[in-house]
């Protein structure tokens, strides 16, 4: 994963959480991992995410297309997740960075 995304640093803004799907593995984010979580940092375009959406939690990239909000994974098998107006989102914050977990 790049390690281009700086953190907010505000204090308990940074969090990990699990990886449980490979769906984003060339943005490195794969199974066994831990994703690194800035809950403080506002998510802007082409930013990894990680959203409780409609009551599942996912980890995508941020997009617009063709004038409309989604989220993205790097699988292209996996369909395009559009933000309509009756979805549940919760943003849960900005993947920053990875750790490798035991494979």
């Amino acid at each position: 994963m790049s390690h281009t995304h700086q953190t907010t640093g505000l204090q308990g803004s940074i969090y990990m959480m699990p990886v449980h799907t490979n769906l984003m593995r060339p943005s490195g984010l794969q199974h066994g991992n831990m994703a690194v979580v800035d809950k403080a940092r506002k998510p802007v375009l082409k930013d990894l995410v990680a959203v409780r959406f409609n009551g599942d939690v996912i980890m995508r990239r941020l997009d617009k297309r063709q004038g409309r909000w989604c989220f993205v994974a790097d699988d292209l098998r996996e369909p395009i997740l559009y933000i309509r107006q009756d979805d549940k989102v919760e943003r849960l914050g900005v993947i920053v960075d990875t750790i490798p977990g035991a494979q």
